[in-house]
């Protein structure tokens, strides 16, 4: 996976990205426009990451990759 923020003005932030395979084909693209916002006023507790995160342990996934150029 790889992503890169494109703009980042005061308020919002733009990115691009893509995730591709151990044969760097692309698999899926993506942009995004996100709003700023103060990290302190966002998460107060862990609950927030109980319940808004997780992580799910792929065995089979792949280490490694070399990204296209």
């Amino acid at each position: 996976v790889v992503g890169w923020i494109t703009s980042n003005r005061r308020l919002i932030f733009e990115g691009e990205g893509y995730i591709c395979d151990d044969k760097n084909e692309i698999l899926a693209t993506c942009t995004g426009k996100y709003m700023k916002k103060d990290v302190d006023n966002i998460i107060k507790d862990s609950e927030f990451l109980e319940e808004e995160w997780f992580y799910v342990e792929d065995p089979d996934g792949p280490t490694s990759f070399d990204l296209p150029r």
